[in-house]
């Protein structure tokens, strides 16, 4: 967690809505975070997790990392097992009429569905659970779809449920594919670069908390450089902080953020890089013209996903290609950061600042290579 979560007041206040119709059974809205890596959407969800821990003791919290189960019945297995600790359900084996359960605690023959599915509605119904899925983007969209039909069933049953979920703008894909029952109901946020103020509060607030200063020069010129990525903002905070311990004054001014520049730098290369890398040697002169060719029309109104597929589908044929890859091309642009549209606007916008820049840089270098 960075010392300091600026301008996400909108997401928290979500949150705390969402966790308070929890504790009260009032059927929560899920809530899914969307945006490009690096903007904070796992400190979000930790915050969210946090809080709700904080605000009853009586919610439970399952948080999905790695595979997730297909199945309504799976998940609620994993989470009888595992969130609620039903290890021995002789109540339930009686109602399935199929054995009982091992010593290891685990289900010794397998209780029907349907059993499974009422044992953890019952839980619920003592115990809220807050249910939260990270990377959602690179999940089965069964176990996505699975994870929002049991929340709808479970809420219908007891209200005591809450879904929050987190993804590249790729998760709105997933969610597709899944065939869930997302409706209108449900609320998308979008998370994505920081304003100059928030910025500003990201690296200021924290230094005042440990009695260090900075000048309104040195604060400017340090969130001018970080575009108002988070993660940016967090490796300039570190490099100051570490600055000042190091010279022992307290302040830092306009000479320390240089002082710091060629460090961060190098931390904000090691990003580009491993985005970069993500593309083969091929794909990397075609992403190069296709950005060429988007930066030329950003003096217009603005580009969107149409825009971007027609510029790619148009390169690929340039490189006598076919353009029927034009759509996971477009899409690959959005998951290392380019470009990603919000839901909800038509526009695209940068997602990594700079990552432009440096492709383009790279094409250059590239050529003169040759």
């Amino acid at each position: 967690m960075p010392p300091h979560i600026a301008g996400r007041e909108r997401e928290k206040s979500a949150f705390v809505e969402g966790i308070g119709e929890l504790t009260r059974s009032e059927e929560p809205q899920a809530i899914l975070l969307v945006g490009p890596r690096g903007c904070g959407k796992t400190v979000l969800l930790n915050w969210c997790r946090n809080h709700a821990l904080q605000s009853d003791r009586h919610i439970r919290v399952k948080e999905f990392t790695r595979e997730v189960p297909t199945t309504m019945a799976g998940i609620a297995r994993e989470l009888l097992d595992n969130v609620f600790d039903v290890r021995f359900p002789d109540e339930i084996m009686a109602r399935a009429n199929v054995g009982i359960a091992g010593a290891e605690g685990k289900w010794n023959t397998e209780p029907s569905d349907m059993a499974v599915l009422e044992a953890l509605i019952e839980q619920c119904g003592k115990s809220p659970l807050l249910l939260v899925l990270e990377e959602a983007a690179d999940k089965n969209p069964e176990s996505v779809g699975a994870l929002f039909n049991l929340h709808q069933r479970i809420n219908r049953e007891t209200g005591n449920m809450l879904f929050v979920l987190a993804g590249t703008p790729r998760v709105m894909d997933v969610l597709r594919d899944s065939k869930a029952t997302f409706s209108d109901r449900n609320r998308v946020l979008n998370v994505g670069l920081l304003g100059s103020e928030e910025s500003a509060e990201a690296i200021a607030k924290p230094l005042r908390e440990n009695r260090m200063s900075i000048t309104e020069p040195a604060l400017a010129k340090a969130v001018s450089e970080s575009q108002g990525f988070p993660y940016f903002l967090q490796v300039w905070g570190k490099a100051l902080f570490n600055r000042v311990l190091g010279e022992g004054t307290g302040k830092i001014s306009l000479s320390d953020v240089e002082a710091v520049t060629e460090e961060v730098d190098a931390e904000r290369n090691v990003t580009y890089a491993t985005r970069y890398r993500e593309w083969s040697a091929n794909d990397r002169k075609i992403l190069a013209e296709v950005l060429a060719s988007i930066r030329s029309l950003e003096n217009s109104d603005g580009i969107g996903e149409d825009d971007l597929l027609q510029v790619v589908a148009k390169t690929l044929e340039s490189h006598e290609e076919s353009n029927a890859r034009a759509e996971k091309f477009a899409a690959k642009i959005t998951e290392t950061g380019c470009l990603w549209q919000p839901w909800g606007s038509n526009k695209l916008e940068s997602g990594l600042p700079s990552f432009i820049d440096f492709v383009l840089d790279k094409s250059i270098e590239g050529k003169h290579a040759v």
